[in-house]
Formats: structure tokens, sequence, C-alpha cells
């Protein structure tokens, strides 16, 4: 029976293969890890030989999409595979049987509820990501739905604040990025957002006929991280680490042509069976494989944890205990820090009232001496304003005296000038009264008489005034004589 069965296998494969073949007609490998850039492919392509490895889905607002098969918890894309360079610049080599597609082709977006979903497209790249790098680690994102490219124009963002989520980086140690498999460096998952805060984003994109180049690290940077020397590869050239898919086909310009009706003949149909069986039966296999691979590092790391959590347990109690004796010699040191701080207060006390008190007898000693002081004091002002009262008294009573002696003195050397000058003004008075008397009768006796006795008072006032004149010239002779 088993004979059969080998032999029914070696034909099935050797139909696998050259049903692989008029696939190449197609544009695209029929299930290796690199597709060619120089060839056109059809998104019912996609479809067709998608479907073995996962399901599509209608996502709105992305339309018909496609979900990976038997991925576990913690799968990115850009997970497991390895880094080449190219003649366009780093190119993604996956050991997935439907790397040849998602990670040259399209774009990758994750949705709540069917987690990781790939969107189809006809633009051939290197790699669809972003790039990440700081001083220890770097790392990829796949890039989102919103990012194009086009021959004319390069990359375009229809939303340039878009930033990938932190499930969809890859972050490994710097010398590991080329590594046979990444995904064994890879940082958990967890650990992506104080990563992406330690590093710093780059793009360095290119153009090579007519096609993206990914030249996010210098060859000569890589060759420093990873310490071995980076060769260019031919992209044709490029195998996965292990071979898990169907066999590469040649290029397009190995290809041999065939006529597009074979790809609907019966043995066309039979040979995808059976890749489909096949590659099914080794997906199953490589799923337990990775399952009991997972479940082992659980397990380690499970493990690692309880040795973690003990070491931790028992540093823990060591510290407590350690601090639970600190603190009770640091309380007795305590204690007795205020046991002397009670002893230095009380004794300061003491001293200060003991130096109070005698501050206080001193000075009511002073107060009282002051106080004597002050009375002298007072006594003695009290002696000087007397004496100084006395002594005003009798000068101002002797000036008074002076000044009435002086005043009568005065007053009878002028007396005798009011006296002699209040006749002469009398005499004056009582001449205009006789002559106003005289007047009053001239006029009562008429005209006649008061001409008259104009005349004869002119004349006697031209006399009197005689007198005085001659009078007073007499007494200023005097004066002169004198």
């Amino acid at each position: 029976m088993k004979p059969i069965l080998c032999l029914l296998g070696m034909i099935a494969l050797s139909l696998g293969i050259s049903g692989g073949q008029k696939s190449a007609d197609a544009g695209v490998y029929v299930a290796g890890s690199i597709s060619s850039p120089n060839v056109a492919v059809s998104l019912s392509y996609f479809h067709d030989e998608l479907a073995p490895y996962g399901r599509w889905v209608d996502v709105e607002p992305y339309g018909s999409c496609w979900s990976p098969y038997d991925v576990s918890s913690d799968w990115r894309p850009y997970y497991d595979g390895n880094w080449a360079y190219t003649d366009y610049g780093w190119t993604w080599v996956s050991n997935e049987p439907y790397g040849w597609a998602t990670y040259h082709y399209g774009r990758w977006v994750f949705d709540d509820y069917y987690g990781w979903i790939w969107l189809p497209d006809t633009a051939w790249g290197p790699a669809w990501v972003s790039w990440q790098y700081g001083n220890d680690w770097c790392g990829w994102s796949a890039m989102p739905p919103t990012s194009g490219w086009a021959v004319s124009i390069g990359f375009s963002w229809s939303n340039y604040s878009y930033r990938a989520p932190y499930q969809s980086w890859c972050f490994v140690p710097r010398q590991h990025f080329c590594d046979t498999n990444v995904r064994y460096a890879c940082a958990p998952v967890y650990r992506n957002a104080a990563l992406c805060n330690e590093t710093r984003s780059i793009s360095n994109w290119g153009k090579h006929d007519g096609r993206p180049v990914n030249r996010a690290f210098k060859v000569s940077d890589v060759e420093r991280w990873t310490g071995r020397r980076i060769e260019r590869q031919n992209i044709a050239d490029l195998r996965p680490s292990r071979n898990e898919g169907r066999d590469f086909a040649q290029d397009g310009r190995g290809n041999q042509r065939f006529d597009s009706s074979d790809r609907f003949n019966g043995n066309r149909r039979f040979n995808s069976d059976q890749r489909f069986n096949q590659n099914e039966r080794q997906s199953q296999a490589r799923g337990r494989q990775y399952q009991a691979q997972r479940d082992q590092e659980r397990q380690l790391q499970s493990r690692q944890r309880d040795t973690q959590n003990q070491r931790f347990s028992t540093q823990r109690r060591n510290e407590e205990q350690q601090f639970q004796g600190r603190g009770r010699q640091y309380q007795a040191q305590r204690d007795q820090e205020r046991q002397l701080q009670s002893r230095q207060r009380d004794t300061q006390n003491q001293r200060f009232s003991t130096q109070r008190r005698n501050q206080e007898q001193q000075f009511q000693g002073r107060g009282r001496q002051y106080q004597d002081q002050r009375n002298q004091e007072r006594q003695l002002q009290s002696r000087q304003r007397d004496t100084q009262n006395q002594r005003f008294s009798t000068q101002r009573r002797n000036q008074e005296q002076q000044l009435q002696g002086r005043g009568r003195q005065y007053q009878d050397q002028r007396q005798p000038q009011f006296q002699g000058r209040g006749r002469q003004y009398q005499d004056q008075r009582n001449q205009e009264r006789q002559y106003q008397g005289r007047q009053r009768d001239a006029q009562s006796r008429g005209s006649t008489v008061v001409n008259n006795d104009r005349s004869n008072r002119g004349n006697q006032s031209s006399e009197e005034t005689a007198s005085a004149q001659k009078e007073n010239g007499n007494g200023h002779g005097r004066g002169r004589g004198h």
C-alpha cells in the first residue's frame, strides 16, 4: 500500500510542477516567497492562488480582502522571513507560502473583527513597509491602504496623520537585522509602544526600472551593525530560508509559453487539488509544529516568570526584613535623638530662666538707679528754673523802673512845648469865635457895617499876622543866637 501511495505522490508532484510552469504565464510565481517585478498580475489570479491559505471576506470600506489561516495571536505582516539586499533595495523574503503575493503587492490593515487582512493591488514592490531605527533597535511596519504608488509621482498619501498601530511593528536588535529568520529576534508586541518612542522614523525610497526601491538603511551601516558583508542578490535567485512552498518557476525571460486554454483542463484542476491538499497538510503540520514551539516557549516563559517571581519574592522579603530592621534601628536612633533634644531643651530653658531672672534683677536695679538720677535731674532743673525766674523778675522790674523814669523825664521835657502850643491854638480859636460873632453881628446890622467890620478885621488880622511873624522871627533868631 505504501509504495502505491509514494508512486501516486511522485506523479502528483510532477504534475504540480508542470501546472506551476503553466501558471507562470499569468505573470507571477505560483507559490514562492518572491514574485517577479517585470510581469503583470490580475486580481482574479490572487483569488485563485490565495484561497488555500486564507479566506476572502468583504470588509467596509475596502471591499474584498484576504485573511490568512493558522496565524498566532502575536503574528503580524513581515514577521516570518528575512531581509535581502537587491537591485530594488531591501527586499522581504517570506517563509510563508502566500508571501510572494501579500508582501510584494497590496497593503495590510488590522480589523477589529477579522484581525489582519490584506487588500490586493497590482503594483509590485520589494516590501511595502515603513521604517524606524534607534541606537539599539530597528523596526518595520506594513504600510496602510492610504499609501499609493505611481511611476510618475512615486508615493502618495491620502492621510498624512496616519500612525501605524503598535501591534503592526516588528522590532529586532540591529545586529539581528539580517538573520535567517527575524521572527526569533523580534521583540514581543507589548514592547512595541516603548520602542516606537525610543526610535525615529526614516524613509529613503527611490525608483529603478519604474519600480520602487527601498533603501531605508545604508548597506555600510547594516554591515557595521551585523559584523558581516552584505552581498547584493538577484530577485530571481532569492529563496526562503526553508522551502515551505511549491517550487519557483523562472522569471519572464525563461518562461515557456503555453496556450491559455491549457490552464482550464482537467489536469490543471487535478494538479490544483493535489497542490491544495499537499499545501493544506504542510500548513497543518507547520501549524502543529509552531503550536508546539509556542507551547514550549510559553512553558519556558512561565517557568522563567515563576523563577523570577520566587527570586523577586525572596528579594522582596529580604528587603522588607532589612527595611524593618533598619526601621527599628532608625526608630531607636530617633528616640535617643528626641531624648537628647528634650534634655538639651530643658537645660536651655533652665539657663534661659536664670539668665532672664538675672537680667530682670539688673534691669530693676538699673531702673531704680535711673529713677533716682531722673529725680535729681528734675530737682536741679526746678532749682535752675526758679533761679532763672528770679533773675528774670528782677531784671524785668529794673527795666520797667528805668522805662518809667525815662517816660517821666520825656513827659517833663515835652509838657512845656505842648502847653505853649495849646495856648496859641486856644487864642486862635478864640479869635475865630470872635470873628464869627462879629460876622453874625455885621450881618444883622447890614452890609455897611459888614464892610467896615471887614476892613477893621482885615487890618486887625494883618496886625496879628505881623505880630505873629515878628514873634516867630524873634524866636528863630534866638535859636540861631544860641
